[in-house]
């Protein structure tokens, strides 16, 4: 499979599926917990789909964004903020990404 920013949603669609394998087992992971184990959802799932134009998935983390970087074979950059709620809505007091931090 050729990744393209048009279809990657095919590759998420697949972590996706592996994440939901785990059940509530991933109740357990919040924050930079949860990038780790969705970064090895998107290892598996470009695995398991081929993507022959894949450079690598970078786990960034930290006091940077985004959290998860794809890198195509022509430098194309994607980038993936994960964040995590315990509840079911989201609420925040303010943004926390700041330009400077930018991978």
């Amino acid at each position: 499979m050729i990744l393209t920013e048009e279809n990657i949603h095919i590759l998420f669609d697949r972590a996706i599926s592996i994440l939901k394998a785990q059940g509530t087992a991933l109740n357990h992971f919040q924050g930079a917990a949860f990038e780790k184990v969705l970064y090895d959802a998107l290892m598996t799932s470009s695995k398991q789909l081929e993507v022959s134009n894949l450079k690598k998935i970078d786990h960034v983390s930290g006091k940077k964004y985004p959290d998860i970087v794809i890198i195509l074979s022509d430098q194309t950059k994607l980038g993936v903020e994960v964040k995590t709620s315990k509840t079911e809505g989201w609420s925040t007091l303010g943004g926390s990404i700041f330009e400077s931090t930018r991978v």
